[in-house]
């Protein structure tokens, strides 16, 4: 019982910080181009790095680490489909594909959390 308390609180933690990441990138880009100082693109380009790095760094977080994941993911195929548009679909599908397998695959065997080894007393 007291597991699925702790995995419901990584699940909402982590969407929390999805949700928010996302609203910080997008909400940044748009203030900045509208000031004119920066590309929206490239605002968009560059809060998908810091979250990839991110997430990479506090791999030991699952659920932030994911968080972070799941919107450079989000990103990366808004960058991909609005801004790249002299590229065929199948060729962005394909990017997209090989980004997420490598993205997920790195989450998978290196990002997740470490099973606890609970001490067993000796008698």
């Amino acid at each position: 019982m007291k597991y699925e308390k702790n995995s419901i609180i990584k699940l909402i933690f982590g969407g929390v910080i999805f949700l928010f990441s996302l609203a910080l990138a997008y909400f940044t880009a748009n203030y900045i181009d509208a000031t004119q100082d920066y590309n929206y693109w490239f605002t968009i380009f560059s809060f998908t790095m810091a979250y990839m790095i991110v997430a990479i760094i506090v791999y030991r977080i699952f659920p932030i680490s994911l968080g972070f994941l799941f919107s450079c993911d989000v990103l990366i195929i808004n960058l991909l489909f609005e801004n790249f548009g002299g590229i065929q679909y199948l060729l962005k599908i394909a990017v997209l594909a090989m980004a997420l397998i490598i993205l997920y695959l790195l989450a998978w065997f290196k990002l997740k959390d470490k099973e606890m080894q609970i001490p067993t007393a000796q008698v």
